[in-house]
């Protein structure tokens, strides 16, 4: 095998393979590489295909492969692939119309000529691989923003426009120029006879409409995720409010019966006295009850956090999960309570989305603060299915400008099936 095959069936699979990992945030896998340059050769050697059917063969397989290793849904596999090879062709094709171009404009001296034709693949090849390197920091990097909050319909209309790249590419490549030189050492090159500066005119368009459909999609999710964002903060405040109010409710029906308690203790006296001890005993038992009623499950010195942690203790509990919780919020703690709300209901909802798909004997929940001299420490932790820290979605996010305000820091990690998080704050006590 010569060398300019060895850097298209080898080299170029290998970095189209990188390119497919990188785009769709997974790590670099030999098997995936192994098992697509296996089929890229395969597809390559295939000369009785017809040229429409090629292209679309390669995207079919590297999108196969991504769903068969990487478990990806179809429309996100089919897209990226899409997005790695319409990038692929359409470089092979400019650097190939550029190639032709210049050796049509500077083809004597001869000698040179003869060097360009002997050395020309290797040449154009290399070319075309530290260029397909360049571009891919500009193409591709910010698909992994893009397929993170389009859905699966938007996401194969990103690839329609891809496919017709890979598509036109390969037939320019193919059916214009072919695999034949015929050169002439007065004349020049007299195959194949082809406008290569339009061509390479028509390559650049291509990257700017590559470019200018990336762009659109990446607007498109940006006003996806903040259309997302608003809604999931319009329900955090929505919640929050009821958060304060039922607290309010509870510290006034409080109030009131401390308001109250001796005139309950006069008619307790009175019962006794009279020696009816058993209207004592019932009256005691409706005081207890409404007492209990008034009564947080969870004690953390802040009425707001309370009822906060309540709400969500119980919807954990109904998945069986095992609940710890030892939070004590000084009275003298800066944290406004609407950022209690965000901080604490956000890492629940995280918590209570990781533990309800996991088995029963590793649902739990912990909960856990120390303060020592200017320091408070809330720890956090839950059973989760992941191996790795997510993305910081739009929950995380404002978990974080809230701790910030306080100059703050959070931190996040798994470990054995453990997601951790802790968030320091430091209080001056001056």
């Amino acid at each position: 095998m010569t060398a300019a095959n060895l850097i298209y069936f080898l080299a170029f699979p290998c970095l189209l393979s990188w390119f497919y990992c990188r785009c769709s945030s997974v790590d670099f896998s030999p098997i995936f590489t192994v098992l697509y340059t296996a089929g890229f050769f395969g597809i390559s050697s295939m000369n009785f295909l017809p040229e429409f059917l090629s292209p679309i063969l390669g995207v079919c397989f590297l999108a196969l492969c991504g769903v068969g290793i990487y478990k990806h849904p179809p429309s996100l596999a089919v897209s990226v692939s899409a997005l790695v090879l319409s990038l692929f062709f359409l470089t092979v094709g400019f650097v190939q119309s550029a190639g032709f171009w210049l050796i049509e404009r500077f083809w004597s001296p001869a000698q040179l000529m003869e060097w360009i034709l002997e050395y020309g693949d290797i040449i154009l090849l290399l070319l075309e691989l530290l260029l397909l390197i360049g571009l891919f920091q500009i193409f591709l990097q910010p698909f992994s923003r893009i397929s993170s909050y389009l859905g699966n319909t938007a996401l194969l209309f990103l690839a329609l426009p891809l496919l017709f790249i890979v598509f036109t590419e390969n037939i320019v490549s193919k059916g214009i120029y072919g695999d034949t030189i015929v050169w002439d050492s007065v004349e020049g090159i007299v195959f194949p006879v082809v406008d290569s500066f339009s061509l390479f005119c028509l390559h650049l368009l291509g990257y700017l409409g590559m470019f200018a459909v990336l762009t659109a999609f990446q607007w498109l999710s940006q006003s996806i995720r903040k259309n997302q964002n608003l809604r999931q903060l319009e329900f955090q405040i929505e919640q929050q409010r009821s958060y304060l109010l039922e607290a309010q409710a509870r510290y006034d029906k409080t109030r009131s019966l401390r308001h109250d308690i001796k005139n309950h203790l006069a008619l307790l006296k009175g019962f006794l006295s009279k020696g009816e001890t058993e209207r004592a005993e019932e009256y005691l038992v409706s005081l207890g009850h409404a007492a209990e009623a008034l009564s947080f499950p969870v004690h953390t010195n802040n009425p707001v956090a309370d009822i906060l942690l309540e709400n969500k203790f119980l919807a954990a509990q109904q998945y069986r999960a095992a609940i710890e919780c030892c939070l004590d919020i000084s009275a003298q703690c800066p944290i406004q309570d609407m950022d209690w709300c965000i901080i604490l209901a956000n890492a629940l909802d995280n918590a209570l989305e990781e533990i309800c798909s996991l088995p029963e004997a590793e649902r739990f929940i912990r909960i856990y603060s120390r303060k020592k001299g200017d320091f408070f420490l809330l720890h956090i932790e839950n059973g989760t299915h992941k191996d790795s820290v997510p993305v910081y979605g739009t929950g995380l996010s404002n978990m974080k400008a809230a701790i910030e305000k306080y100059e703050g820091t959070m931190e996040v990690s798994v470990k054995e099936n453990i997601f951790t998080l802790d968030i320091l704050f430091h209080f001056s006590q001056h």
